[in-house]
């Protein structure tokens, strides 16, 4: 249905996980999880957009470090080029170096994401040190996405290894993705074109809503691209690991919000030819992994001993490489008081 030529060159030249899943289905506790390794509910950060407000605020226990402090206190420049969306108190310049802290609120314009996305490549962006605390004042709405962030690596000194953090557009801002995609060259998928899966009406709305979803994919592998790309071009590439994501399934009945598959299970992809040292390029596992994995992965991969558990109870999935993983593994929809166990072969949701 869907031909996308940028993300199959990555999961050819590195490591396909087929069987990944978000820690929860919706975006809060999933970056919550992801930035500290931590089942939200651990933590108390599971309740979407919490501690957003100054009358209600979560701290993280005195002892937890997030993965960017980790890797800055290795000597690592980090930075987050989009929202950080975390469900719990933190002084943004403690986490990143690299890139300005600006608020973000519910409803911010496709045109700046846009903006953001399209930056031509041969400029380079100011860097900015981020030096003071959260303003109290960017939670005032309590839909707020809490502060979002700018840099690049082009930011970094050349001598500095970094971690950086970025989004692409995804599934989002989809009201003018046929427009978008026919500027650059690309053919959207038409409604009646694509197949309705059978827990759907097949009616001309989800019709609709299918095919912006299969041309949001069409746009991902584009950005993908010119990610990859631009990484070729300053000459990155080979000394650098990336790991492509999605914090959740797509917004369609029985995904985001819910523990069915269709909201839980999330393409994992890791590459880089860097990566080619300790795995066989095109190597696909069936273990069961979960995005909480990534941020221990992705220290152990920059010699970074991740802390001890349960201080940080990751697993890392460079042990994917030569033996198997979990069988099992948990997630949380709080907001419905539900979870979900899932094995090799059956789901359990209580």
């Amino acid at each position: 249905m869907v031909n996308t030529p940028n993300i199959d060159a990555l999961a050819k030249d590195g490591i396909l996980f087929e069987k990944a899943f978000a820690p929860t289905p919706v975006c809060s506790p999933t970056r919550s999880a992801l930035i500290t390794g931590y089942y939200p509910i651990r933590i108390g950060v599971q309740d979407h957009r919490s501690s957003r407000v100054p009358g209600y605020q979560i701290h993280l226990p005195s002892d937890v470090k997030t993965v960017p402090e980790l890797f800055r206190l290795a000597g690592c420049e980090t930075y987050n080029a989009d929202k950080d969306d975390y469900n719990f108190v933190y002084q943004r310049c403690d986490l990143y170096s690299v890139g300005q802290s600006q608020p973000v609120i519910k409803g911010k314009t496709e045109a700046a994401k846009s903006e953001k996305l399209q930056k031509p490549a041969n400029t380079r962006s100011e860097k900015t040190v981020t030096d003071r605390p959260i303003d109290d004042s960017a939670f005032q709405n309590k839909n707020c996405k809490g502060p979002s962030g700018s840099g690049d690596w082009r930011d970094v000194p050349d001598i500095k290894p970094f971690f950086g953090q970025m989004s692409v557009a995804g599934g989002k801002g989809v009201a003018m993705i046929n427009t978008q995609l026919q500027q650059l060259g690309l053919e959207p998928i038409k409604p009646d074109a694509v197949r309705v899966p059978v827990q759907y009406p097949d009616i001309p709305q989800v019709r609709q809503h299918l095919a912006a979803h299969y041309n949001s994919i069409l746009r991902t592998d584009q950005q993908i691209g010119e990610t990859i790309a631009r990484l070729k071009r300053d000459g990155w590439w080979e000394n650098t690991i990336v790991f492509i994501f999605s914090g959740h399934g797509s917004d369609l009945p029985r995904s985001k919000e819910f523990v069915y598959e269709e909201a839980l299970r999330v393409p994992l992809i890791i590459a880089g030819p860097a990566l080619n040292r300790i795995v066989k390029p095109g190597t696909r596992r069936s273990d069961i992994v979960n995005l909480m994995d990534v941020g221990a992965t992705s220290l152990q991969l920059a010699g970074i001993a991740p802390p001890p558990r349960p201080w940080m109870p990751k697993i890392s999935l460079t042990r994917t490489i030569s033996a198997t993983t979990c069988s099992h593994r948990l997630t949380e929809c709080p907001m419905l008081s539900i979870v979900c166990a899932r094995s090799w072969d059956h789901d359990f949701i209580t």
